[in-house]
């Protein structure tokens, strides 16, 4: 729900629905996080807290994600960057390239620990962590995340072949993977009127498998220290605002104005959203 109403908010520009994601982020990231950092799964009272499953994890980094890229708050790409190593330290299955549904030492009394490969109703949990591990990798310039996404879809290669119509989330992971990495950069003062009217040039396309992140000054919110150096060299101090974009491994010269804006993303979207 977090992930689409923050979608929601960077597509039509509402600010409730913004609103409403962040308070849930916060809900959770406040009331449902051990003292080692871990996810927990629910919280009711004076009841013990139970253990977050993988479910839990991937579903709530897709949340922080989308949150991201509708606010560029750092703060909820760094949850997003914790929570993601915690659930590679607690579920990774080296062997198979896959996550395990429940955290090592928790099988209980099932005789074997489970992992879900098929998108149901909702998209299973590898699924939904193959497309977070391939947008934090791409965001961040942490390779090795790429690398586990594309593991993952090379655990898939059975369930695809028998059932593709079960794999629909995995299926547009895989896509992704294939397709040259777009990152697109907002750098300079959050907030101006001219970065915001740049912001809005960029959100008329529909580019579903591209990043997009805010560089802002340093001890700002979008400050990227330490969290996507590749995005972060581009942070201008001065408070000019500016996109650049780097797609198939290359950059284009960066631009400052929203029909060059306009202009530039063109050649990478052929469909605008419907307010466009």
């Amino acid at each position: 729900m977090i992930a689409a109403l923050a979608k929601g908010a960077a597509v039509l520009g509402d600010a409730s629905l913004v609103a409403a994601a962040s308070r849930a982020a916060s809900h959770i990231l406040e009331t449902h996080r051990a003292e080692d950092g871990s996810l927990l799964h629910c919280l009711r009272g004076e009841q013990a807290p139970v253990p977050a499953m993988a479910d839990d994890y991937a579903f709530f980094t897709w949340g922080l994600i989308e949150l991201y890229e509708a606010t560029f708050s750092s703060s909820y790409l760094r949850a997003a960057m914790e929570l993601t190593e915690a659930f590679i330290a607690s579920f990774w299955d080296d062997t198979s390239g896959s996550f395990y549904s429940t955290r090592a030492g928790e099988t209980g009394d099932l005789l074997f620990r489970r992992r879900e490969l098929l998108d149901g109703a909702v998209p299973s949990a590898n699924s939904a962590a193959m497309m977070n591990l391939l947008r934090l990798g791409r965001m961040t310039g942490r390779t090795d995340l790429e690398d586990k996404a594309r593991r993952v879809a090379g655990a898939l290669p059975g369930e695809l072949s028998e059932h593709p119509a079960a794999c629909a989330w995995a299926l547009a992971g895989i896509l992704a993977a294939r397709e040259a990495p777009c990152e697109i950069v907002l750098a300079g003062t959050p907030g101006s009127a001219l970065m915001e009217r740049l912001l809005n040039a960029a959100r008329k396309f529909y580019l579903p498998n591209a990043v997009i992140l805010g560089a802002g000054p340093r001890g700002s919110d979008w400050d990227l220290a330490g969290l996507a150096p590749g995005a972060e060299k581009y942070r201008d101090d001065a408070g000019d605002a500016a996109v650049h974009v780097c797609a198939g491994f290359s950059c284009k010269r960066p631009v400052s104005t929203p029909e060059e804006v306009s202009d530039l993303l063109t050649g990478l979207g052929k469909n605008k959203t419907p307010e466009s």
